[in-house]
């Protein structure tokens, strides 16, 4: 951590340093990069950043992307990209590496166990031994079933001429939907599956979508037209290749039947695909923001939501930058008043003191002189004295009077530091915050990546259904 000094620290900044001189690699991860020490920021080779949420993580990080760059970062198209990146996205800074790279994380789901058990040597062996005995069944049933065309060829043509599935070349593939029983009829599709890959570097889009469709095939079906074809969720690896054991097949089109007609029929799905798949995505044209690739409109209006926040409040922030030094001199300018005023008060009233003193004691002088017959008592000295007294008096006039331009100045200074507040309140309730969450949503539709659709199959797909 950048605080305190715990017993790991110390070692953990010396392999930070030292150990790459002897071939020993460091990792170290964290969901809060505030809590790591710049020296160990500094001192690592490779960075792989992912979603930050806050600025704070943001300015933080790139402080030591800085720092560990030696100046050759561009910290605003850093801080765009670690703010634009999605899920399972991350930022990629390398020492040896011109700039950062953006990369995006494999799913990692293994069903690996580990090591097999004699058990499971076991069970495998005599699951081979099953698959053996169901292929030589299956190879028998094929044979029965050519020797009963055989024989139909020479009889007279039966009600259910499509009971027994085709022969069909190994080559076009064949795939079976679940479901079915004895009694159950399997109608042949035209089943197509392909990868789409939609990219737009300027929004920062890159995403990879399987898709596949369904299209009915008629008896006397020509061609295959992938418009009238049927999304489905079920992907080659979700269908069966077996056989079903039992149930009866219908017709299947000739051509349906020849391997070079797959071909064409995988490039027309190419086009199809080309034509009509477009990766559709939610914008907010005021604040700019585009929904993920996934992500509903529930969850991006959150995300706008919070989005219209910090952006009002990073308006807000400035503003009051923008007026702080003001306030802070305005603030400055009435506290001095304040002093000022109150050593006026004192003044003054420390003259009123001194002044009264004076008078009283002169005065007294004097009638106490009248009183008592002594010559002279209204000598020049006693004139004097009381000229001097009176003198005191116009001069805590004006103290007087300096003590209310004081009140005066102090009054002026409070209203300035009122009226300033005033103003940043009304530049703040002026902060446009007319763009919301709940605004209306446009609809953005990227097209595939030009060379990124991959068809990776097309074939036959049987699905039963009631005689």
């Amino acid at each position: 951590p950048p605080v305190a000094n715990p017993a790991s620290k110390g070692p953990l900044l010396t392999l930070f340093k030292q150990a790459r001189a002897f071939g020993v690699g460091v990792c170290l991860a964290t969901q809060n990069p505030v809590d790591l020490d710049y020296k160990a920021l500094s001192n690592a080779g490779t960075w792989l950043i992912g979603r930050l949420q806050t600025d704070r993580d943001r300015a933080r990080l790139l402080d030591g992307l800085e720092g560990a760059a030696g100046g050759a970062l561009d910290r605003a198209s850093a801080e765009a990209a670690i703010a634009g990146l999605g899920k399972r996205r991350f930022l990629v800074h390398n020492v040896h590496a011109k700039a950062p790279v953006e990369i995006e994380s494999r799913w990692c789901l293994s069903y690996l166990r580990g090591p097999m058990t004699r058990d499971d040597l076991k069970r495998l062996r005599s699951a081979g031994a099953d698959d053996v005995r169901r292929s030589r069944a299956s190879a028998r049933d094929a044979e029965a079933r050519v020797e009963t065309r055989a024989l139909q060829a020479h009889e007279p043509p039966a009600a259910d001429a499509a009971a027994a599935r085709p022969l069909l070349p190994p080559d076009i593939p064949q795939f079976f939907d679940e479901g079915g029983g004895p009694a159950s009829v399997w109608t042949p599709f035209m089943y197509g599956a392909a990868q789409v890959a939609f990219s737009d570097a300027k929004r920062r889009i890159d995403e990879t979508k399987a898709i596949a469709v369904v299209v009915p095939l008629a008896p006397d079906a020509v061609v295959v037209g992938w418009d009238a074809g049927a999304p489905t969720d079920r992907l080659p690896q979700h269908l069966a290749t077996d056989p079903p054991d039992a149930g009866t097949f219908a017709a299947l089109p000739p051509q349906a039947q020849q391997v070079k007609m797959f071909a064409k029929w995988a490039k027309d799905l190419d086009r199809w695909v080309g034509r009509t798949q477009r990766l559709q995505l939610l914008r907010h044209a005021g604040l700019g923001l585009i929904s993920a690739p996934g992500e509903d409109e529930r969850a991006f209006r959150i995300r706008l939501a919070s989005a219209a926040r910090e952006s009002r409040d990073g308006a807000v922030d400035k503003i009051r930058a923008k007026y702080a030094s003001k306030l802070r001199a305005a603030t400055e300018r009435v506290r001095k008043m304040e002093m000022a005023l109150g050593k006026e008060q004192q003044d003054v009233s420390q003259h009123k003191v001194q002044t009264g003193l004076s008078a009283a004691s002169t005065v007294g002088s004097a009638v106490l002189g009248a009183l008592f017959g002594r010559r002279g008592g209204l000598t020049a000295g006693t004139i004097g004295k009381a000229s001097t007294a009176a003198k005191g008096w116009a001069r805590g006039s004006k103290e007087a009077g300096d003590v209310a331009r004081a009140t005066q100045n102090l009054a002026a200074a409070r209203q300035a530091v009122t009226d300033l507040e005033g103003e940043v309140a009304a530049a703040v309730a002026a902060v446009d915050t007319s763009m919301t969450a709940a605004d209306p949503l446009e609809t953005l539709a990227i097209a595939p990546r030009r060379g990124g659709i991959s068809v990776q199959v097309v074939g036959l797909l049987w699905r039963p259904s009631a005689p």
